[in-house]
């Protein structure tokens, strides 16, 4: 009886040894569910992901595209064959408001040729083509060193650019959406010929 009472204790002991090294139902399901949040957390992140490297692609688009515009034109406003009636010829900036009417601040003929020329180029072959008043903004006024200064030397250029179709856009919705984007300013000192 002993012997037979001993037998039985030792088969216990080994099928609770051999039940010991498996996962019970419960903690597979709590494993299942902590990876089930990781893995919905990096597909959530996805999308993010997705959108700012499309925004940091049109950012550098558009930085490309200013850097471009501006280089043209402070070239164009630093050559020794403009004239001091040229370049006296913009209009002193009035602080924001310059920017308000395009009546002002409209750039002169060379100023204005060498970005179309630059524009030209750059519109070879490319998807949207950049058009002044529709897909970007560009100003350029005469910056009053102090109040009162009519014979300010130093030109300021503004150029704000948005790479998209916006034929069917309505004058208001652009002006709001051009208005919201990345503004590039450069300055060119004048060195012609008075």
């Amino acid at each position: 009886m002993r012997m037979l009472l001993k037998m039985r204790m030792m088969r216990c002991m080994q099928r609770s040894r051999i039940m010991t090294f498996g996962f019970s139902l419960i903690e597979v399901n709590m494993a299942v569910f902590v990876m089930a949040v990781g893995i919905i957390g990096m597909a959530a992140l996805y999308p993010l992901g997705l959108r700012e490297s499309i925004q940091s692609t049109a950012d550098l688009k558009q930085s490309i595209f200013a850097d471009v515009v501006l280089g043209a034109a402070v070239a164009a406003a630093s050559s020794t064959n403009m004239t001091w009636a040229t370049f006296k010829s913009v209009a002193l900036s009035t602080g924001n408001s310059a920017l308000d009417s395009t009546a002002g601040v409209a750039p002169p003929a060379e100023i204005q040729t060498a970005v179309e020329q630059v524009l030209s180029v750059f519109n070879n072959g490319a998807k949207v083509m950049m058009v002044r008043d529709k897909n970007f903004q560009f100003y350029c006024f005469r910056i009053q060193r102090w109040a009162g200064d009519s014979n300010s030397p130093i030109m300021g250029f503004v150029v704000t650019s948005i790479e998209m179709d916006t034929s069917s856009m309505s004058l208001d919705d652009l002006k709001r959406l051009l208005g919201n984007q990345q503004i590039y300013y450069a300055e060119a000192l004048f060195q012609g010929v008075m």
